[in-house]
């Protein structure tokens, strides 16, 4: 229940796009049960989309408080042990390594 209200979606609507598949074939629609293995998948695939946006979104903030130039591309530095690291492009998946 609390992962479908904060998605905003019926539980029932999350938990059947997480545990089967649906297809439309020809017109027909076709509904198969996915299996413990793919059924995670789904859900590590959903769970790496929202925290991938929330980035996003936090990303387009920051640069909105700080005034960031129009046409500007998002930027932020990750300072780490190693020291400051800039990429041409910063991920969710980069923040969460440093």
């Amino acid at each position: 229940g609390r992962a479908a209200r904060c998605l905003q979606v019926p539980q029932t609507a999350l938990e059947e796009g997480l545990t089967s598949r649906t297809t439309i074939v020809g017109g027909e629609t076709l509904v198969k049960a996915l299996d413990a293995v793919q059924a995670a998948d789904a859900a590590d695939a959903l769970a790496k989309a929202v925290y991938g946006r929330m980035f996003e979104s936090i990303v387009a903030r920051i640069n909105q408080l700080v005034g960031g130039k129009e046409g500007e591309l998002p930027f932020i530095g990750i300072l780490d042990i190693f020291g400051f690291e800039a990429f041409e492009t910063n991920s969710f998946e980069q923040l969460c390594i440093n």
